[in-house]
């Protein structure tokens, strides 16, 4: 009965939304729309909420983590269940919203400079990710944290992917990046890694940081360590392969010239200079602690 209550009082609540937000152009609108408007709407229940967070509680703690007893086994399928058709719904219904930032990202990729469409992108990405966090925890009561433990609120979030990004569900950040990026110089995607880790990841907070500011640092962990720093790997390797590896040294390529004020000169040969200046990109976009993979790479431009 609860399972019917809340999917029935979400179709309800979310359709209405979801024709005001397609009727609107206004980005500002369907944001309100979307969140504040969906969240009056929907947590104004005299019994609904409150029995549903008291099922979600008997199944997780408050970061997700799953928790012991009778109850657990008696509500776990209806946790997951409402977890399902919520995230089904809202997915659903804020496609507009989302092809929105889809499509801004390749406007702008045309329209200004990738780097810039890019960082955009990834700024309104956290925002949603923030806007719904905040959402979901004030209908079941919990606030997911990252866990590799395969029952845990996050796990289940993140075993049921869709295109809109949530708590648990940063892939459509991280292809859409990728797609606009896979034919981008190699400076560019340095520029765009190298500006996220340093704006969100790297800068020494105090103990007074904000939870806005907490959250924005996990996510930036959580998409450079999972996509974007395998995804600039990949990028180095493959410039490597095409002006290094594969490049013919001819003979006469090294020249010593003279000396001039008891200082010899040569010109150093090109695959050399071109190595130097890769590292030197890769050193600049990465933080210090990937220096091992900053070491491998030093290995592969010197064979």
């Amino acid at each position: 009965m609860l399972e019917v209550g809340f999917t029935n009082r979400l179709e309800k609540v979310s359709s209405e939304i979801a024709k005001q937000i397609a009727a609107t152009q206004s980005e500002s609108a369907r944001h309100a729309l979307a969140y504040r408007r969906f969240e009056e709407t929907f947590l104004d229940s005299y019994y609904l909420i409150p029995n549903i967070q008291r099922v979600i509680r008997s199944v997780y703690d408050q970061n997700g983590n799953p928790v012991q007893g009778i109850a657990t086994n008696i509500y776990n399928n209806t946790a997951n269940n409402l977890f399902q058709s919520y995230l089904f719904i809202r997915d659903r219904d804020l496609k507009p919203i989302t092809q929105h930032d889809i499509d801004e990202l390749k406007a702008g990729s045309k329209s200004m400079s990738l780097e810039t469409a890019s960082r955009n992108f990834v700024k309104q990405c956290f925002e949603r990710a923030y806007n719904e966090a905040n959402l979901f925890a004030k209908i079941f009561g919990i606030e997911p944290h990252w866990s590799a433990d395969e029952a845990s609120a996050f796990a289940v979030l993140k075993s049921q992917q869709r295109s809109l990004i949530n708590p648990a569900n940063l892939t459509p950040l991280a292809t859409n990046l990728q797609v606009v990026l896979q034919a981008a110089e190699l400076k560019t995607v340095c520029a765009v890694v190298g500006w996220l880790a340093h704006e969100y990841l790297l800068l020494d907070y105090d103990d007074d940081e904000s939870s806005f500011v907490r959250y924005y640092r996990e996510l930036s962990a959580r998409l450079l360590t999972e996509s974007l720093w395998p995804f600039t790997d990949a990028a180095f390797e493959a410039e490597l392969t095409k002006t290094i590896s594969k490049t013919v040294i001819a003979n006469n390529t090294l020249k010593i010239g003279p000396v001039v004020g008891a200082v010899s000169s040569s010109n150093a040969y090109p695959p050399v200079k071109k190595a130097l200046h890769l590292l030197s990109m890769f050193d600049q976009a990465m933080p210090k602690e990937r220096s091992v993979r900053t070491s491998k790479l030093f290995e592969t431009c010197a064979l």
